[in-house]
């Protein structure tokens, strides 16, 4: 089913969804602590308090910081 979708959207001649670095992710946390928590990430800034900011160009590393971000916060 998700072959066949794949196959049809392509034969459209969509184009990718592209996204132009840099890339920028904002998270605004439930508690301050937990922002607190995401500043050890290096390169992470805290904007106000529970929300915090990290920007590079590189799509993986956003992502990783982000899933460091939640790791970091769910202990």
């Amino acid at each position: 089913m998700i072959r066949e979708a794949a196959e049809r959207a392509l034969e459209r001649g969509g184009r990718p969804f592209r996204v132009s670095p840099p890339l920028t992710l904002t998270v605004d946390f439930a508690r301050g602590v937990q922002s607190e928590m995401a500043e050890l990430i290096p390169g992470v800034v805290r904007l106000e308090g529970r929300r915090v900011e990290y920007t590079h160009d590189d799509y993986l590393t956003v992502y990783k910081v982000f899933r460091a971000m939640n790791s970091l916060v769910a202990q």
